[in-house]
């Protein structure tokens, strides 16, 4: 919700309304004589400029907006009771409508919860959340510098979400880590799994930075690790005690598995890190939904595919935008958060 718009629509909406009648008459221009038209390029791409800067200008502004998270079940249960309530007409329903709330307000706290990943559109790199059958809030990844504010805290607020149990950092790559800044800042964060390998880039050091400042513990994972304290099986199966030279290659490779489904997220391997996986795990290797290595901008292995066999691979999300995998009886069901 913005607490600036009041403000910025003084700027903006006048703007608006001269784009928009001058705008038409482009268009209208364009079947009629395009040198005519032409002559209004110029003016109307500064003025959408200049608009479009205005926006972002109020938009990056401290405190400019709140997040609200979405209500849920049993408080629209709450609001749909108040309105009973109140509703003089309607009360001699009340009792039978109490009882129908009270036993969906139960049922929604009772119902078994599944495995649920949200692969979040952060354009280059990745994010990555997971929140567990039992409630844990997992966070892998958080794209580049800047996206901790308009991305990932905005998601995470939506969700109701002010305590993340356990971030993962797979590898030092500003666009891995740079959104994850925001995160550690604003949330309550329980721990801190990388890969041991350091970087000299700002982001980098503003992140370990905030780590220290913020006293979240931070534990160096490597191949063969398992974490405990989480309701899920998530076994490192990268990086190997000799790291590799390639600063890709050392990513944090993740296999995690709930019942009948499971994730193989592995970062920014590349050809190195793809051989020594096949050639070391073979069969353990195969997973439902692979997270393609390299934001899927290369090809991927045959030999590797062939041993991962997955139901699904996931690419880069700019293209499609966010897309969430739930666990369900007959296996799982993928949704698109399609991009307008």
């Amino acid at each position: 919700v913005s607490l600036i718009s009041p403000f910025s629509n003084f700027l903006v909406v006048p703007l608006v309304g001269v784009l928009l009648p001058f705008g038409l008459i482009f268009i209208l221009l364009g079947f009629i004589n395009l040198y005519l038209a032409s002559l209004l390029v110029l003016p109307l791409s500064l003025l959408t400029n200049l608009a479009i800067k205005a926006i972002l200008y109020f938009s990056y502004i401290p405190a400019s907006s709140i997040s609200l998270p979405c209500p849920n079940i049993p408080m629209v249960i709450f609001l749909y009771f108040a309105i009973i309530v109140f509703a003089e007409r309607i009360k001699a329903l009340f009792i039978p409508t109490l009882i129908i709330l009270n036993i969906l307000l139960w049922y929604n706290v009772c119902k078994p919860r599944g495995l649920e990943a949200t692969f979040l559109d952060v354009s280059h790199g990745d994010s990555i959340f997971i929140r567990s059958p039992k409630g844990c809030n997992i966070l892998i990844d958080g794209g580049p510098p800047g996206l901790g504010r308009s991305c990932l805290l905005p998601f995470l607020r939506y969700k109701g979400i002010d305590r993340v149990d356990a971030i993962f950092a797979t590898h030092s790559d500003a666009y891995h880590i740079g959104g994850l800044i925001d995160c550690l800042t604003e949330l309550n964060v329980g721990r801190i799994f990388y890969n041991g390998c350091n970087a000299s880039s700002k982001t980098y050091k503003d992140f370990k930075a905030v780590i220290k400042e913020k006293g979240i513990p931070l534990q160096r994972l490597k191949m063969g690790d398992a974490i405990k304290g989480i309701d899920l099986d998530i076994e490192v199966l990268n990086p190997p005690n000799n790291t590799f030279s390639s600063h890709n290659n050392n990513s944090l490779v993740l296999r995690i598995k709930n019942k009948n489904l499971s994730f193989l997220l592995t970062g920014d391997i590349e050809e190195g890190a793809i051989s020594f996986l096949s050639s070391t795990y073979s069969k353990k290797l195969r997973t439902t939904i692979l997270k393609a290595p390299c934001q899927g901008r290369k090809k991927i292995p045959k030999q590797f595919l062939s041993l991962v066999d997955p139901k699904v691979i996931l690419r880069n999300t700019s293209l499609t935008g966010a897309i969430t995998i739930k666990s369900s009886k007959n296996g799982f069901k993928v949704i698109y958060h399609c991009l307008p």
